[in-house]
């Protein structure tokens, strides 16, 4: 009696530790994020400051990022030529493109052909960005013009990517 009463015991522990309900315990899929590493700065008038353009969780097969950032370039001052450094993401041997147009930064970063695939987290490049006047502007990734390709140059779906922007403030 003693022995099917603690069999009881035991099963009924063993299903209501099974249908715990706690999302803590869950597991929830990693979600896909590219942007600035920090949030936002500030920076004096003539200062300069690097930012950082990180990626999170991308999938192995991306070969190539292109995407577009506005900032205020009444607050701000960034150079096409002198303004970046290429980042780990892509390996040492990543092409980098940048242009800037006005208030639009337009950044496309590649694999080599041939080349491993990295493992979806990285630096994709570093801006610097100096301060021109006083004021804030944002660090601005248009959802629109953010493309991922695969290395067949199909485009990566990017329905669920989170974008982290930034803002600079720019002080006297």
């Amino acid at each position: 009696m003693r022995s099917t009463l603690f069999c009881s015991f035991c099963i009924v522990l063993l299903l209501s530790g099974c249908n715990n309900n706690d999302d803590d315990n869950s597991l929830t899929p990693a979600v896909a994020s590219i942007g600035f590493a920090t949030a936002g700065s500030a920076i004096a008038v003539g200062q300069e400051i690097e930012m950082s353009l990180q990626a999170d969780n991308l999938s192995a097969d991306v070969f190539a990022v292109s995407m577009q950032i506005s900032f205020d370039q009444e607050v701000l001052a960034f150079s096409d030529s002198s303004g970046w450094v290429a980042g780990d993401l892509f390996g040492s041997n990543a092409l980098t493109f940048v242009r800037t147009e006005e208030s639009v930064i337009r950044l496309t970063v590649t694999r080599v052909q041939g080349t491993q695939p990295g493992n979806g987290f990285g630096t994709l490049c570093r801006l610097t960005f100096s301060g021109r006047a006083a004021g804030t502007s944002p660090l601005q990734i248009d959802r629109n013009e953010l493309k991922l390709f695969d290395s067949t140059g199909v485009e990566i779906d990017l329905a669920d990517i989170v974008i982290n922007n930034a803002a600079m403030q720019v002080n006297q």
